[in-house]
């Protein structure tokens, strides 16, 4: 399976182009492991707003909430920074 999708990260231009995978024959990133899909898979999920946090718990297989933030990488959609741009913090 980390195969494939790595793969599948080649074949959208992801990779990173210099590490020893990269310039190997097979051309895998070896910055590209299943967790940082994990990661992708819960911050894309999360800026979905019909999708909850408990939701997103559940689709991760957490068992409490704390897990399931650990995952996300916060502000990094336009959306999301538009937010925080717009706020009064003072």
């Amino acid at each position: 399976m980390l195969r494939t999708l790595k793969q599948i990260v080649r074949a959208a231009g992801l990779n990173c182009g210099k590490c020893e995978g990269c310039r190997s024959k097979s051309k895998e990133c070896g910055n590209w492991y299943l967790h940082k899909f994990r990661a992708s898979f819960c911050t894309k999920m999360h800026s979905n707003p019909e999708i909850t946090m408990r939701t997103l718990q559940a689709l991760m297989g957490h068992s409490d909430l704390e897990s399931t933030l650990r995952y996300l990488r916060p502000a990094e959609n336009v959306q999301t920074q538009a937010v925080f741009s717009k706020m009064k913090w003072f």
